[in-house]
C-alpha cells in the first residue's frame, strides 16, 4: 500500500475570523471553500483556496477544547500544520514506535475526515488526517 503524505493545510487561530478572511480575500484574492463541520468541532472557522488543493483555515481559538473532547494537544489555539495521508494507521504505528503520544480526534472536525494531532519537536502541533469516506475529497 502506498503510504505517501502531502501538505494540504495551515490552520491560523484568529480571533477576528471574518476581518483576518476579508483581508485575504482582498490581498491575496483567495476564494472559499464550503466545508462541512463537524458535531464536535465548535468553533468558527473560514477556510480558503491558496492553491493546488491546498487550503488556509483562519479558526477563533477556543482555549477549553482540552477539556471539552478530553485531549491533550489543542490544535487551534496556536494553529498548526497538517498533511494528508494514505494510511493514518500507517502513521499512528509510527508515532507508538517512536514513543510519540498522539490525540486521535476521529472526525472531529469534517465528516469523514479522521484526524490525529501531535507535536513535533520543537512542540509545533502537527495533524495527520486521512479522508475514510468516499463522499468527502
Amino acid at each position: 500500500m502506498d503510504d505517501s503524505s502531502a501538505f494540504h493545510h495551515l490552520s491560523m487561530p484568529a480571533y477576528r475570523v471574518g476581518e483576518m478572511a476579508d483581508f485575504y480575500r482582498r490581498v491575496l484574492n483567495l476564494r472559499d471553500v464550503k466545508v462541512e463541520s463537524g458535531s464536535g468541532s465548535p468553533r468558527e472557522t473560514v477556510v480558503l483556496e491558496i492553491g493546488g488543493g491546498r487550503e488556509l483555515h483562519l479558526t477563533r481559538p477556543v482555549p477549553s477544547l482540552l477539556f471539552d473532547n478530553g485531549q491533550f494537544v489543542n490544535p487551534i489555539l496556536h494553529g498548526h500544520t497538517a498533511f494528508r495521508v494514505s494510511s493514518l494507521d500507517a502513521v499512528e504505528a509510527r508515532l507508538a514506535e517512536m514513543n510519540i503520544r498522539y490525540a486521535n480526534y476521529g472526525d472531529w472536525a469534517i465528516p469523514g475526515c479522521h484526524q490525529v494531532f501531535f507535536h513535533d519537536p520543537e512542540g509545533n502541533v502537527v495533524e495527520a488526517h486521512e479522508i475514510r469516506s468516499p463522499s468527502q475529497k
